[in-house]
């Protein structure tokens, strides 16, 4: 064999700033970036050191032990054999005598093989996304986020200027009350009238149709808001009426181009202010819109599951009812892939309905307005008749009964015994045309005024007994409402996150380890600026090296390693590390 003269070189460095553990490793783009830096940390250089084995896993050499345990890292190269570097951690320093020292090492198989493997696709549990678009990473972390709190909140509908004054709406059966007709309204199966109006013209309205004799066809009266009233007419209400989506427009945090209600602190800021490096916390769990009811019912929204438009926006529609019961629908648009999702709808109903008062005897006399007449009409009409025979015996023609037939009509008017708007008729009547001639008379015709008189008086009492009934009420249910007495017929938006404290907490895991990934794939190493977490399950690699290092290598990737492209940098995630 021939002889080889020892001509290694070996390089002994100081404040390499990883460690056999792999938990932190380098990232270079070519041999000479990677000979540069550990150049860099060059404490002193050996030359024509005898042929070293890398498997021996120590090394000799001419300098004194106590200048080398500040050493931490070694590269050697046998030049006889190839002009590769091996790189390796320093272990110990083991003392020889005072100029000469053994310096024990184990290879580093991740910076000695980094350009002598290939990355194949694997399973990749964490890793740094390449991008970090908002909605982008939403697969689920298993890291406590803590309680949600409230950052913003407002009502909806107000705060947009779709509520506007609250308006009485009276529905009734199709009848006319003979006056001005009221709205007639379209319900699902059959037309029904309606009022829409102020609530103090809404006691008019009722006692048109007491005055007419039909406040039994009054159906409800119930108090609604005016975007139930929007598109009404003079002949048409439409319904239900559906807020054009331009109108109705929410805000999604962290949008670039989409900002909270104009204010410009809420621009790329969770409600509460906090201002995350990773995008991920802009979604669900992190960040949730919550619409309550005000009326124990809360759904739970989720940004990410909404189409968001160019400007950052999402939309949402509302359509609303004003007929018998109102009542208001608000349901999401383009949510999880449905137009509009019903199903994930929101109600609010159980509006307040407006006792209102009849008046027992204006309804009793006009509903029985034509029986209480006829019978009047009746009994003078008969008396008059039996009163001329007896009197004149006939002499009297029908024509002369019948005026004072008219007479005896106005006078019984007169004494309160039909409407007012009937009685125009002066004092004189039957019982000076007739009761001073009919008394006097004998026999059949004293008998027949006496039967009359009798007749109406029964009448009279029955009336006065129906005026002491007290007034009816009606539409009591429903009047007490506490939610209208607190003014919350709303939709309340409560734009929930975490804890400021907390979303730092979740934000620096991130920073560290990356976003569950859960993908095959070819592990990403380093596409962000400063550092690149990667974990896998199962790595596999192909290339040019022995397989014991292709083992070794492997095991670090399914463990988790952080490859940092300056080693100056390692272990400072202060640095901003968004995809650039």
């Amino acid at each position: 064999m021939p002889y080889i003269p020892p001509n290694s070189d070996v390089v002994l460095c100081r404040g390499v700033p990883i460690e056999s553990d792999y938990k932190y490793t380098l990232y270079f783009d070519s041999i000479a970036a990677q000979n540069n830096y550990f150049f860099s940390k060059a404490f002193k250089q050996f030359h024509n050191v005898s042929y070293q084995r890398e498997r021996r896993n120590y090394i000799t050499l001419e300098i004194p032990a106590t200048q080398v345990y500040a050493c931490n890292y070694l590269l050697f190269k046998n030049t006889s054999y190839g002009e590769k570097w091996f790189f390796a951690f320093v272990d110990s320093v083991e003392y020889v005598n005072d100029n000469v020292t053994d310096i024990h090492y184990e290879l580093d198989m991740m910076q000695t093989w980094m350009f002598e493997y290939t990355l194949m696709q694997c399973l990749v549990e964490r890793e740094h996304s390449v991008t970090d678009k908002i909605f982008e990473n939403t697969r689920p972390e298993n890291i406590g986020y803590g309680e949600l709190m409230c950052g913003v909140s407002q009502n909806l509908l107000s705060s947009r200027g779709l509520l506007g004054e609250y308006a009485c709406v009276i529905t009734s059966k199709p009848y006319s009350t003979g006056g001005d007709a009221p709205i007639k309204l379209y319900s699902q199966f059959c037309p029904v009238y309606g009022y829409i109006g102020r609530a103090e013209d809404m006691n008019v309205v009722v006692q048109d149709f007491v005055r007419s004799g039909q406040q039994d066809a009054v159906l409800s009266v119930t108090v609604a808001n005016a975007l139930m009233a929007q598109g009404a007419d003079e002949t048409h209400f439409d319904m239900p009426k559906i807020v054009p989506k331009e109108d109705f427009k929410f805000v999604c945090f962290g949008v670039t181009s989409g900002i909270y209600e104009g204010e410009e602190q809420f621009k790329d800021r969770l409600p509460n202010g906090y201002k995350p490096r990773n995008k991920k916390l802009f979604g669900y769990p992190y960040n949730q819109l919550w619409i309550s009811n005000n009326q124990g019912t809360v759904n739970e929204y989720r940004y990410e599951d909404f189409k968001i438009d160019k400007d950052g926006f999402f939309h949402m529609e509302v359509a609303a009812s004003g007929i018998s019961s109102p009542e208001c629908v608000l349901y999401p648009l383009d949510y999880r892939g449905v137009a509009k999702y019903y199903d994930h709808a929101l109600v609010l109903t159980g509006y307040p309905t407006i006792p209102w008062i009849g008046d027992t005897y204006k309804a009793y006399m006009a509903m029985n307005r034509n029986q209480i007449e006829n019978a009047l009409y009746t009994q003078a009409f008969n008396g008059v008749i039996n009163t001329v025979s007896a009197f004149l015996g006939g002499a009297m023609t029908v024509n002369n009964a019948a005026d004072m037939l008219q007479s005896a009509k106005y006078d019984a008017a007169n004494r309160g015994l039909y409407p007012k708007e009937v009685s125009q008729v002066t004092k004189t009547g039957l019982r000076q045309q007739a009761m001073g001639g009919i008394f006097s008379a004998i026999g059949t015709a004293g008998t027949s005024a006496v039967d009359f008189m009798t007749s109406a008086w029964q009448v009279e009492a029955k009336l006065k007994d129906v005026s002491n009934i007290p007034p009816n009420v009606g539409g009591l249910s429903g009047a007490g409402s506490v939610t209208n007495a607190l003014a919350r017929f709303d939709y309340s938006t409560y734009y929930m996150c975490v804890k400021p404290e907390y979303a730092e907490i979740v934000d620096k895991f991130f920073d560290m380890f990356g976003y569950n990934t859960c993908t095959v794939k070819v592990p990403n190493t380093h596409s962000r600026p400063h550092w690149n977490y990667v974990k896998t399950i199962g790595c596999e690699i192909q290339g040019f090296l022995p397989q014991e290092a292709a083992n070794v290598i492997k095991a670090v990737y399914d463990k988790g390693v952080t490859f940092w492209k300056n080693g100056d940098e390692v272990g400072n995630y202060t640095l901003d590390n968004s995809p650039t």
